[in-house]
């Protein structure tokens, strides 16, 4: 048996016709015995009888079949009973009782792993160190799980620059910590509910989303940049009656584009709310210009291309892992990194700016506290950083915007 905090499951492993691998799924009791319960049974490849008498006596049995472990039942990945539950399903770390998330990535066949923590260390990092954005991009997959640690809203960066600035590089690198980049990729062209859906099951997550095209429907990618950033789902009614429990999440998204989101949004005559500007923000991107041996641009680039498509995936288990165990260290990382990133301020800096800054030392403390896994020292870190900031504020300035 399982629960929320809004109903009761029914916990059921099998092994699927044809497959190896058992399968665990949430069941609402309320479905137990009916057509949408046996539905979901047999698209997980369970077979069903079609005899109404038997299903009925099956029916009967499973509602009785309360024995056995209680289970937390998750509609969102994060940290949960002090555990980490990823958007495929799996648990890192020992939770104090049984967790399962019964939500759904689209993207969750690409949280698989290729080569080693070290392997990725040595391959990926070791080329992305001295390059502030590549850096950046690597920051904002670690700080993912640490916002919830540290209770940090969710925000997102998007990287914006002309055509070979390295924008599609630096997403591979940074999607490499978490699995597939290849697979691991949302798409902003979708409805705000299946966004929204996406970003619950990336709570306290990492969200890489595909690049924003010049040809692309503006309002789509508006209504959903809108929902990401919400942080809360709409209400929706519940089929016995009364409404459904509201979906929030704080996701860590990035995103890329050849114009920057506002600019992009704005073309068409929509609408962006100044409070989404300090919650995606737009970064111009430029290009690598440390090569670590390599001849150019271009063939770092395919080096860093081809290091990501075979080191991916371990590092991030063992970087939630870690954190399970520093949650403490973690958290007084992030408030003394944050104090002193408001030092740094000028005292003309408005509300909005303070803010961002905030972030940014999230992506720094995340940095700090991960650097047995890039093996860049703390000053490369906050260089890289600040260089990322002042080009956030160079096109956003230093004083508040309105809608």
């Amino acid at each position: 048996m399982g629960s929320d905090e809004s109903e009761r499951y029914l916990v059921l492993s099998w092994t699927p016709s044809g497959e190896s691998r058992a399968r665990t799924e949430a069941i609402p009791m309320r479905d137990i015995g009916e057509r949408e319960g046996w539905a979901r049974l047999r698209a997980g490849g369970l077979a069903v009888t079609a005899k109404g008498g038997l299903r009925a006596i099956l029916a009967d049995h499973l509602c009785r079949s309360h024995a056995g472990c209680r289970w937390a039942i998750a509609s969102a990945t994060s940290w949960q009973h002090g555990a980490y539950l990823m958007p495929d399903g799996s648990v890192i770390g020992t939770p104090s009782i049984p967790v399962l998330f019964n939500g759904k990535s689209s993207a969750a066949k690409g949280y698989t792993t290729s080569g080693t923590a070290q392997s990725w260390r040595e391959n990926v990092a070791a080329l992305a160190q001295g390059n502030p954005f590549m850096m950046l991009g690597i920051a904002c997959a670690f700080a993912a799980p640490l916002i919830g640690l540290v209770n940090a809203d969710g925000f997102g960066v998007h990287l914006f620059g002309g055509f070979s600035a390295g924008k599609t590089t630096t997403g591979n690198i940074a999607s490499s910590v978490y699995g597939d980049p290849n697979a691991l990729k949302l798409t902003w062209y979708s409805t705000a509910l299946g966004l929204a859906n996406e970003a619950a099951a990336h709570n306290d997550g990492f969200m890489p989303l595909d690049e924003i095209g010049q040809g692309s429907n503006r309002k789509a990618v508006a209504d959903a940049a809108y929902a990401l950033f919400n942080g809360v789902g709409k209400i929706q009614g519940a089929r016995e009656g009364g409404n459904r429990e509201l979906k929030r999440w704080r996701a860590m998204a990035f995103s890329t584009g050849e114009i920057d989101l506002e600019s992009y949004i704005r073309a068409d005559g929509g609408r962006v709310n100044a409070g989404q500007l300090v919650r995606l923000l737009n970064v111009p991107i430029t290009k690598a210009t440390v090569f670590h041996g390599y001849q150019d641009g271009k063939a770092h680039a395919d080096a860093i291309r081809d290091a990501s498509n075979a080191h991916y995936g371990a590092v991030g288990r063992v970087w939630i892992a870690h954190l399970a165990s520093q949650k403490e260290n973690a958290l007084a990382t992030y408030r003394e990194t944050e104090r002193r990133w408001l030092s740094l301020l000028p005292d003309d800096a408005s509300e909005q700016v303070r803010r961002v800054a905030s972030r940014f030392a999230v992506l720094e403390a995340a940095l700090l506290l991960s650097a047995s896994l890039t093996g860049w020292t703390a000053q490369e870190c906050h260089d890289a950083l600040q260089h990322s900031f002042y080009a956030w504020v160079n096109e956003f300035g230093m004083g508040n915007h309105y809608t």
